[in-house]
């Protein structure tokens, strides 16, 4: 399964906002209106389109829209595997056992590029 998310993947670790009361950290503006964007963009295709058990590879190809944002790459990941156990299109992140990711430059039409495929056992 291949498939697009548009925008610029923040990092979901930098900038976390403690809450006193709360007494645990909260992710920050820009990663919270990513995943809300993230949300919006997969399809009820994707979402459950893997079972619990299922061993999967992963390959993220990031396009950032200038050098200037150009992310940790290991964060980068992290932000997008978050969302899409949020989403439900993985039950877990542990799911992940061949993991790639590449990155570029693409100022008109920054995004990541997800293909997700199960490993036969």
């Amino acid at each position: 399964m291949k498939f697009s998310v548009f925008g610029s993947v923040p990092s979901k670790k930098s900038n976390q906002i403690f809450v006193f009361r709360l007494k645990r950290l909260l992710p920050n503006a820009k990663y919270t209106q990513y995943q809300k964007d993230f949300g919006k963009q997969v399809t009820g295709k994707i979402i459950g389109s893997f079972a619990k058990d299922d061993k999967l590879r992963i390959h993220c190809a990031f396009f950032f829209a200038d050098r200037i944002t150009v992310r940790d790459i290991v964060n980068a990941e992290q932000s997008v595997w978050d969302c899409l156990q949020d989403f439900g299109v993985v039950h877990n992140d542990s799911q992940f056992y061949e993991c790639s990711a590449s990155k570029a430059i693409d100022k008109a039409m920054p995004r990541c590029e997800i293909t997700i495929e199960r490993i036969k056992q």
